[in-house]
């Protein structure tokens, strides 16, 4: 029996006209047209249905190049660009909602500020103010550098350094002041403005879930879970259940982890609360006869034609024998 599921994970599909989100990081609207043709000629795209059958027991079985498409943080370019495309070629993508862009309808996510932040103005400029306001503070430099210059697979040093300390310090009121603090200084148009454009509305989550689109949860504030305590899991997970339930069956659901942050202790209260599986951020082929259920890996949609063939790596692919 097949198990090898291909997870593929989306952020910005690029169709923007506000000058302000033209330099944002993600897929332009003709290369994910381009893609999903790929994809339609080299994998079996899946629904959601279909994996959520396979784990329930239900006799669901893979077919060879299984594939799921997911996309993450409720952007209006995936109402406005993805979801028309995927139509065109029949396929079913799975919108993950952070909940707080839903309650709090003139409010930014801080990921989002920060991804405004770095699109829109010089790295130097920003890490140099951010330096300056953490020594203010009595942050030790050294020690930060320590802890948070490291490389990843996209960004140059300054910019893992400026996104890993807005999106990690601690605590976490501090951290949201910070990116605040920053974005006011830096971007010229208010929160609130750009809020309205940038994420999708109910009524438009709805209109794809009536469609057949598939729509999962992406915790409330979007923050690393495994970092908070026990009861702000709760609070966190309890509270995007409690403003998305028009769009989640709360007896079996999917839990799409913001930045592919869990733990143990977020793992038992999301299965708890109903959730039948979740991903993360690990990028590698997800194998069903071994990986936790509630951590499945993801590859990005860059892993994939026309960027780049990483999905073909041995980085991304594991041996059976090797669990």
């Amino acid at each position: 029996m097949y198990s090898s599921l291909y997870i593929v994970m989306y952020h910005y599909i690029k169709d923007f006209t506000n000058p302000l989100f033209k330099n944002l990081k993600g897929l332009d609207v003709d290369l994910f047209d381009w893609q999903l043709d790929f994809f339609s000629k080299n994998f079996n795209v899946l629904s959601m249905e279909e994996t959520i059958d396979f784990f329930s027991g239900g006799g669901g079985k893979l077919k060879p190049h299984s594939m799921l498409l997911t996309f993450d943080d409720g952007y209006y370019c995936h109402y406005s660009a993805a979801y028309p495309i995927l139509k065109k070629h029949n396929m079913q993508g799975s919108f993950f909602i952070p909940a707080k862009i839903l309650d709090k309808k003139d409010v930014l996510l801080s990921t989002n500020k920060i991804h405004l932040l770095l699109a829109n103005n010089n790295i130097k400029d920003i890490y140099n103010e951010l330096n300056h306001i953490l020594i203010k503070e009595g942050f030790d430099p050294e020690e930060l550098m320590e802890k948070y210059f490291t490389m990843n697979r996209y960004d140059d040093p300054k910019t893992v350094f400026t996104k890993t300390i807005l999106q990690n310090l601690e605590p976490f009121e501090y951290r949201e002041k910070l990116v605040d603090d920053l974005f006011k200084k830096f971007v010229p148009v208010s929160e609130a403005e750009i809020a309205k454009e940038f994420y999708m509305t109910r009524e438009q989550i709805k209109q794809m879930q009536n469609d057949g689109m598939y729509i999962g949860l992406h915790g409330y504030r979007h923050d690393r879970l495994g970092n908070m305590t026990n009861s702000e899991i709760k609070d966190d997970i309890d509270k995007a259940l409690d403003i998305c339930n028009e769009f989640i069956n709360p007896n079996c659901w999917v839990m799409n982890y913001p930045f592919g942050h869990a733990n143990q202790r977020v793992v038992d209260y999301v299965s708890k609360r109903g959730a039948c599986f979740a991903v993360t951020t690990e990028p590698m082929i997800a194998d069903l006869n071994f990986d936790n259920k509630y951590l499945l890996p993801r590859l990005d949609c860059n892993d994939f034609p026309p960027k780049s063939e990483n999905y073909k790596t041995d980085k991304v692919k594991r041996e059976l024998c090797v669990k």
